[in-house]
């Protein structure tokens, strides 16, 4: 593989790759930059293309060892970098949602069909 193919990628490519290494799916890494799982998909796609490989998890693992400058030993094997955990913001609250229409319950019925209407 060509080391300056890492120079190449994108800065959302490499997002992507970190939360990747994270490990995280599609969706929630989708969740975490504010994007769609297919733009993720695609942008994991355009990097295994870019880097030459086709595994997302080896293209993470190489990414990161790249980052972190232990690409390979004396030996040209790639070192496996420690599990690599990024924050994942949770969308959710811990508190519960309060209900919908609460309005309705606040509001007087509405007369239907017109039979609050004066008779002309």
């Amino acid at each position: 593989m060509d080391p300056t193919a890492f120079n190449r990628l994108t800065a959302r490519q490499q997002q992507c790759l970190r939360l990747v290494a994270a490990p995280a799916t599609s969706k929630q890494i989708a969740r975490e930059l504010g994007i769609s799982s297919h733009t993720v998909d695609q942008h994991i796609r355009e990097a295994l293309a870019t880097l030459g490989l086709s595994d997302r998890m080896e293209a993470a693992r190489r990414f990161i060892a790249h980052e972190r400058g232990t690409a390979g030993d004396a030996t040209g094997a790639p070192q496996v970098p420690p599990p690599f955990t990024p924050p994942l913001a949770s969308r959710r609250s811990p508190l519960p949602a309060p209900p919908r229409h609460r309005w309705r319950r606040l509001m007087p019925p509405l007369p239907r069909h017109g039979r609050h209407l004066p008779k002309a």
